[in-house]
């Protein structure tokens, strides 16, 4: 359940802003730890949906 909700915020809050929210939010030390959300952004979300369809 964190990693979706982690990368639901993520796609929702794609900014420098947003990813420190989701910091402090989940606890992360170190924002690089945080970063590894961005990943799973709204480019990945679109390849996805290119090869799925939308859900």
């Amino acid at each position: 359940m964190r990693h979706s909700h982690c990368v639901a915020f993520i796609r929702k809050n794609n900014t420098l802003e947003g990813l420190r929210k989701l910091q402090k939010r989940i606890g992360h030390a170190s924002i690089s730890t945080t970063a590894e959300y961005l990943q799973f952004g709204p480019e990945q979300q679109k390849e996805t949906e290119d090869v799925f369809g939308e859900w």
